[in-house]
């Protein structure tokens, strides 16, 4: 079942993007398991041991397998091994993953943070041919990942434009105002005072002012009660009582009006 349609450039994207998948950290892979290692590895092999098969053997293999599990197993298997120096033979086996499964979920997230770093918009509309909602999220979310460190405004409307509405999509709202907090705390607390009341929208306060108050607390406070809805002012307020003490102390010192409550 092929999910995308844009097969040469999800190919020709990793070609360059994989050139650096040797890092342990980034590519998904144990430390120690490189091309340069598996091609040691070969000319240590004795001269009588039948060579590997092929990635293409081994699709033809898996895809011949009757037992589900084991089939995903291989196949799942296959896309990384095949990323590197076969690339559209891991799109193959990715294609070949039932939608919305953990290991082609996992190959996407990979895939899309790879993509981004090398063509934001080669990226994004590779990631819009996906239909799965999973899919779709784990792709869109990953990319606004990499995307809220130089663009954050442009992640953020991703997040909300191409993401379907669930526990994804509120991770990554989060997550891009931790970035664009960094960048312009003030921007970042009109997209996330935007949202409606929800998870989403009290984390990403709670994210923003754990950051701008320690560092500029006069415009955190005022932020809070410049908000557009009374409903908004007490949201902020309830999450200034769960921030650390020094937080909380930073900001009652630029209201004291407001009641010092708060953990201890």
């Amino acid at each position: 079942m092929i999910r995308c349609r844009h097969a040469l450039v999800f190919a020709g994207l990793l070609v360059g993007a994989c050139e650096r998948s040797d890092d342990p950290e980034t590519s998904g892979r144990p430390e120690g398991d490189t091309p340069s290692a598996r091609t040691a590895d070969r000319f240590e092999r004795p001269l009588s041991e039948e060579p590997p098969p092929t990635p293409r053997e081994r699709l033809a293999d898996a895809l011949g397998l009757e037992d589900p599990a084991e089939r995903e197993r291989k196949l799942e298997a296959l896309a990384w091994d095949a990323l590197e120096l076969e690339p559209e033979v891991a799109r193959q086996a990715l294609d070949e993953l039932p939608p919305g499964s953990p290991g082609a979920r996992r190959l996407i997230g990979h895939f899309a943070m790879r993509l981004a770093d090398d063509d934001v918009e080669a990226a994004v509309s590779w990631a819009q041919d996906f239909e799965d909602p999973g899919e779709r999220a784990e792709a869109f979310g990953r990319l606004a990942l990499v995307l809220a460190n130089e663009d954050p405004e442009r992640a953020a409307t991703l997040v909300v434009t191409e993401m379907p509405a669930g526990r994804p999509r509120d991770r990554a709202v989060v997550q891009v105002v931790q970035r664009w907090a960094q960048q312009d705390a003030p921007a970042a607390g009109d997209w996330i005072s935007s949202f409606p009341a929800g998870a989403a929208r009290r984390a990403g306060i709670r994210e923003l002012l754990n950051y701008w108050l320690p560092r500029r607390p006069d415009d955190a406070a005022a932020w809070v009660h410049q908000l557009g809805t009374p409903e908004l002012v007490d949201e902020a307020l309830e999450v200034v009582a769960e921030l650390p003490a020094r937080s909380r102390e930073l900001f009652h010192a630029r209201d004291p009006d407001t009641p010092a409550v708060g953990k201890e």
